[in-house]
C-alpha cells in the first residue's frame, strides 16, 4: 500500500488528511478520483502536470474521471461564454487527455446536472460540508 500512497502523494501540495487517504487505500482496491477542467483554450506545458498526475492515479489503482466543466467555463466566461466554443473546447480536452492519460473516463458538468438525483446530492453534500472546508476545496469564480 505504501507504493500506492507514494504515487498518490507525489507532487501533491495538499491532501485532505493522511488518515483519510490511508483508510481509502486500505479499504478500496479501485477508489475513484475526480479531476476537473474548464474548457478554456489550447492546452499548454502547465496542462501536463494534471495529465501526468492522472496517469499516476491510474497506476495507483484509481478509476479517474475527468470533469469537463462546461458550466463552470460558462460561469467564468471562458471562450467568450459561448456554448459552441465551450463544447468544442471540452471535446478538444477529451481528445488530449485520451492521448496523455489513457484509461480515464469523462463527464461534462452538463451530463451530471441532468442525472436523476443530482440536485438531491448537491443539497446533501452542502448540508454535510463546512464553509471552511468548502472555501479551501472550491473556487468556482476564478
Amino acid at each position: 500500500m505504501l507504493d500506492r500512497k507514494a504515487l498518490v502523494l507525489r507532487g501533491v501540495a495538499e491532501c485532505v488528511t493522511d488518515e483519510e487517504l490511508h483508510e481509502l487505500l486500505a479499504s478500496n482496491d479501485r477508489p475513484r478520483a475526480y479531476v476537473g477542467f474548464e474548457p478554456s483554450g489550447l492546452l499548454h506545458a502547465g496542462s501536463l502536470v494534471p495529465m501526468l498526475k492522472t496517469r499516476e492515479l491510474i497506476e495507483a489503482g484509481f478509476e479517474v474521471v475527468i470533469l469537463l466543466a462546461d458550466w463552470h467555463g460558462y460561469i467564468n466566461d471562458k471562450l467568450g461564454g459561448d456554448w459552441d466554443n465551450l463544447n468544442a473546447g471540452a471535446e478538444y480536452q477529451r481528445q488530449m487527455f485520451s492521448v496523455f492519460s489513457p484509461g480515464v473516463d469523462f463527464k461534462t458538468a452538463s451530463e451530471l446536472v441532468r442525472q436523476d438525483g443530482y440536485w438531491e446530492m448537491v443539497l446533501r453534500v452542502s448540508k454535510a460540508s463546512s464553509l471552511k472546508r468548502m472555501r479551501r476545496a472550491l473556487s468556482i469564480m476564478g
